[in-house]
């Protein structure tokens, strides 16, 4: 046990050195793994939002993907390993005056780098007071900078937990701070086969985040262990790996950014859930339909029928409001995003 604290101890020592960096602009990845794509995904009210982050913020963001799920307005949001809080400012718009966004990060100095900006923020936002704050700590231990058990609605991460040394601590106590219905929807770095202990030694691989990046199939492991429903694919995007010495040694290894999406079902849905009818009735910013994941997207006014997995997931999360639900009369549907290898969908595109 204590060779294992040493080992998250060294690797978060190590993370805060690299990351530091983030501040002066000297980072410069080995992989093209923060891209302009995610950012060309937004929805209209998201660009808005955007729009109104501070530039400095901006030019000290680092990513591999967009975890900004919809329907948002006032949730209760956890961004973990927000480093200098774009994504805190970019939620904190999003889920308007009446909801709050918290960012944890173990690295004191983007914390007090983004803190700089929580007034020019709430400004910018017409807000009467600011609906964020800011927490020093741990993605491992949560409990321990103050977040409470049934906090959050959503909890979201932009290529960080791959970073962590502890991933299934990590998503042990995300599923504790959610409330029953909330979701965890991340963007992390995969690869397409495990990584090889010899090269998850190497600092500058680490950093970058291709000797911690789980496989696929190791993160539906881990989720099913924690309590949450299969992980549901969101989007996924080929990382190339570009410097020379780092191509040589993952060898044939291919990476990508995914994002997904995992939610925490309370107790009485579980395995309890039969397949529905479901109608969405539309949101401000989701006006014609509602991207729900890669395979499932849901048209306004249109019935559909979903398995009962998603029917639990709709019925118990934050997106009940938002549709109407009747019992289905048709052949239930084979279970939907249930994705075992997401690399297959790179070599089709």
């Amino acid at each position: 046990m204590s060779t294992c604290v040493n080992k998250s101890t060294e690797t978060w020592n190590e993370m805060q050195d690299y990351y530091k960096n983030i501040l002066e602009g000297s980072i410069r990845f080995g992989s093209d793994v923060c891209s302009l794509k995610a950012t060309q995904m937004m929805t209209k009210g998201a660009r808005n939002a955007l729009s109104l982050v501070h530039e400095d913020i901006k030019e000290r963001y680092f990513g591999c993907g967009l975890p900004l799920p919809s329907c948002l307005l006032e949730a209760h949001v956890l961004d973990l390993g927000c480093g200098t809080g774009r994504d805190v400012y970019l939620l904190s718009k999003m889920v308007g005056p009446n909801g709050h966004v918290t960012g944890i990060d173990m690295t004191d100095e983007l914390l007090s780098f983004a803190k700089q900006y929580v007034d020019y923020h709430c400004q910018a936002f017409g807000y009467n007071e600011s609906n964020v704050d800011f927490k020093e700590g741990y993605i491992e231990k949560l409990s321990a900078s103050g977040i409470k058990a049934n906090q959050f609605d959503v909890i979201v991460s932009n290529c960080v937990i791959n970073l962590s040394p502890d991933k299934q601590s990590v998503l042990k106590e995300a599923y504790t701070s959610l409330k029953d219905g909330g979701e965890i929807f991340f963007s992390d770095m995969y690869a397409n086969k495990p990584i090889p202990d010899t090269l998850k030694t190497n600092k500058s691989l680490w950093g970058d985040g291709l000797a911690g990046a789980l496989t696929w199939s190791q993160l539906l492991e881990i989720a099913a262990e924690v309590g949450f429903t299969r992980p549901r694919l969101y989007a996924i995007r080929k990382i190339n790996v570009n410097k020379p010495e780092h191509k040589e040694l993952v060898g044939d290894i291919q990476y990508a950014s995914i994002t997904c999406r995992l939610f925490k079902l309370p107790s009485k849905a579980s395995g309890n859930s039969t397949e529905s009818e479901v109608k969405f009735n539309g949101t401000e910013d989701h006006l014609d339909k509602l991207v729900f994941d890669n395979s499932v997207t849901f048209t306004t006014g249109t019935r559909t029928v979903v398995d009962g997995t998603l029917a639990a997931i709709l019925k118990h999360s934050r997106y009940a409001k938002h549709f109407s639900f009747t019992s289905s009369s048709t052949e239930a549907p084979p279970p939907q995003n249930g994705i075992s290898d997401p690399f297959e969908l790179l070599s089709c595109k």
